[in-house]
């Protein structure tokens, strides 16, 4: 005989830019993102908050990570609505600990025959 144990895998997650609020039910490794109009319009991670008791102001914040270097012709760069180009979103928290959800450019090539 199999028996089957049910897990609670709801979580709530916060936009400490914005304080939007989401639930999860799915179990395993997933961070939900959203458009943040605080952001400019960037997708930005949400962090976890226990019992939907929301983020405390200053613990924990997002850092727009502009491209420092020169983008050419390249293709796929993400532009906020401000018109800047970036390269990743930072999420910090006060005791230290980071995050960093990186917007990769697009990779070309060309061949000759």
């Amino acid at each position: 005989m199999r028996r089957a144990i049910a897990l609670n895998a709801e979580r709530w997650w916060e936009c400490p830019s914005c304080h939007h609020q989401a639930r999860t039910i799915r179990g395993g490794i997933l961070t939900p993102m959203h458009r943040c109009a605080v952001m400019a319009g960037l997708e930005v991670p949400l962090v976890q908050v226990l019992h939907n008791g929301g983020i405390r102001s200053g613990d924990v914040r997002h850092v727009a990570v502009e491209r420092g270097d020169m983008i050419g012709r390249e293709q796929g760069v993400l532009v906020d609505s401000r018109g800047r180009a970036i390269q990743a979103v930072r999420t910090e928290r006060r005791d230290g600990s980071n995050d960093v959800h990186v917007f990769a450019p697009v990779a070309t090539a060309t061949t000759t025959t």
